[in-house]
């Protein structure tokens, strides 16, 4: 948003998205520029910021409670006052504690339910994550004969990228949470429509 947006219009702006792939920040930072003077910067670069963290983690990894390294904000947030209220809005609040500024919830502007796939930008991205690799497994075998071999073939390749996404950091990428014993994914089928 704008510089100067209050919260209500920032609740606002984020009930107009209702986005489960976007995230809403209103307040502007301070920092300083390149001839050292204490400058505020608008929302919009607070929010490119924010994008930055969010693509230099692994997928899942949540900002919630992750530190902003900025020298000011444009407005104090009282935690949990104003701070719930703009979470419960779909706004990322961004608020100053003792130890510097910091993202309260890494959350989307999704508010049609509370399903945690949509409402928290990390979920999110690990699922588009892990539907993106799936697909890339399963892309050799678009264009080849339907049979039986191609159907287990399919579910072959699947359970084997799954697994490749359990594995825990530093090893693999762990977006999922499971062992080869009790994995997190269970009878995967497939099936043909058509030839």
């Amino acid at each position: 948003t704008a510089t100067g947006t209050t919260d209500a219009q920032a609740i606002a702006a984020a009930k107009l998205l209702n986005s489960d792939r976007v995230s809403l920040t209103h307040l502007g930072f301070y920092d300083y520029d390149t001839a050292g003077r204490l400058t505020l910067y608008a929302p919009y670069i607070l929010a490119g910021l924010l994008g930055g963290m969010i693509s230099g983690v692994n997928p899942g990894t949540p900002l919630t409670n992750k530190a902003l390294k900025i020298y000011g904000i444009e407005r104090k947030l009282q935690n949990p006052v104003d701070t719930d209220q703009l979470i419960q809005g779909g706004v990322l609040a961004v608020e100053e504690t003792k130890t510097g500024f910091r993202v309260v919830k890494s959350i989307s502007t999704w508010l049609t339910n509370d399903n945690y796939n949509r409402v928290e930008i990390s979920t999110g991205v690990a699922c588009d994550y892990v539907s993106r690799a799936v697909r890339e497994a399963l892309d050799v075998l678009r264009g080849s004969k339907a049979s039986p071999l191609l159907l287990s073939d399919a579910v072959s390749r699947t359970e084997t990228t799954l697994m490749e996404l359990a594995r825990p950091e530093p090893m693999g990428v762990g977006i999922l949470v499971g062992d080869k014993v009790n994995p997190p994914f269970k009878n995967i089928t497939a099936s043909i429509d058509g030839d």
